[in-house]
């Protein structure tokens, strides 16, 4: 909590100032005026350099360790943070104006609370480091004008400093390709700082998913991939970054994307080899998912890489449903607990060229939903 000390009328210290000023003004080695812009933040430091007799305050000045200022003169409005340095003669404070002094310890001669007409109420106020066995960075008057307030920080509370944000990007996810439409990761977005405004923006690499973008009331700070462009988001593990910023700091979060093949050739096998010798069946299986029921699998209309279904006796497809793939922990792929579609496709060796590929599969689901779905193969020749 400030402390604050109530100070009255300046006449004395302002007239004080005029004819100080009148003298120092042409002694060598001063700067004679220095003025702060209202809307505009200056330190004030303590390279080498003349002394500033006067430093006028419109905008807002800090005050840093080393400075030497003989007179401020804090206007209306204006914000003067006093961090150190010397201010050799009185700081002038008019009301609106703030004026607030950092340190480890102040000591303020007089009863503040006691005022007489016409006197002016000055505060002796010694800063001293925040390392008690420092010596005072600040020694100096400050005189105010009448409903003037000075506020003093706490005893051994140096100036706040920025808390970064804290991002997280979630956990890693694994995906199927025709989820991605209706998959969210949920981000989030945090700061211990009370008031900052965080926003936040997702990439991959150089690539932004997103534009900066407002945190959430409740830190929310998700990434819709049904909004980016498909060539970005193929088969394959991708690296997104979440970034959250609350105006000074910028904090990045990765997460780990896995988007998997709807179907999978020879499940429980890597790499998925096919010796090309013509005498056999390749089986293929539709992986199920919370948004995929393979029994909504028209299988009259599957075509996989140009091969046709084998037929049974009976004149059905060979296709069975049963729980085969969709795990994908290790290459080869294991039961997730959602049912599979396996159907067995006719080899064709003029079908194919050695070599590492991909085929596809295509075909409908039973309300006319067509579908294109492709998984890595390697030829091999017998």
């Amino acid at each position: 909590m400030e402390r604050k000390n109530k100070c009255k009328n300046v006449g004395f210290s302002v007239i004080l100032w005029a004819v100080t000023a009148v003298v120092l003004f042409a002694t060598p080695g001063y700067a004679q005026y220095v003025e702060v812009p209202a809307g505009q933040e200056w330190d004030i430091p303590g390279d080498a350099g003349p002394t500033i007799v006067v430093l006028w305050v419109s905008g807002t000045a800090n005050i840093l360790t080393g400075a030497d200022v003989d007179y401020i003169d804090a206007y209306s409005g204006s914000h003067v943070n006093l961090y150190g340095g010397t201010v050799g003669y009185a700081i002038s404070v008019y009301e609106g104006a703030d004026v607030k002094v950092y340190g480890a310890s102040f000591t303020v001669a007089g009863d503040p609370t006691v005022h007489y007409p016409g006197e002016t109420l000055s505060i002796n106020a010694v800063l001293t480091a925040y390392d008690p066995e420092e010596v005072p960075l600040f020694t100096g008057m400050i005189s105010c004008s009448e409903g003037v307030y000075i506020s003093l920080t706490n005893p051994g509370s140096p100036p706040p400093e920025n808390e970064p944000p804290v991002a997280d990007a979630g956990p890693d996810l694994t995906v199927f390709i025709m989820d991605i439409a209706s998959t969210v990761i949920d981000g989030t977005a945090t700061d211990p700082d009370e008031g900052d405004s965080l926003q936040y923006q997702w990439f991959e690499g150089e690539i932004a998913f997103t534009l900066p973008t407002d945190v959430g009331a409740n830190g929310e700070a998700p990434l819709d991939l049904g909004t980016i462009l498909p060539q970005y988001l193929d088969v394959g593990i991708h690296t997104l970054t979440l970034e959250v910023e609350d105006g000074t700091d910028i904090v990045p979060d990765d997460m780990v994307l896995k988007i998997i093949p709807q179907i999978d050739i020879k499940p429980g096998s890597y790499p998925n080899s096919l010796n090309i010798n013509g005498h056999g069946v390749i089986p293929v299986a539709i992986m199920g998912s919370a948004n995929l029921d393979v029994s909504d699998v028209d299988i009259q209309t599957l075509c996989f890489a140009g091969l046709e279904l084998r037929v049974k006796g009976n004149g059905s497809p060979q296709c069975s449903i049963q729980d085969v793939s969709g795990d994908f922990i290790t290459p080869e792929g294991a039961p997730d607990g959602y049912p599979d579609l396996v159907c067995q496709f006719v080899d064709n060796p003029d079908n194919w060229i050695p070599g590492d590929g991909t085929a596809t599969l295509t075909g409908q689901l039973i309300d006319g939903t067509p579908f294109e779905w492709t998984d890595e193969i390697r030829v091999v020749q017998e």
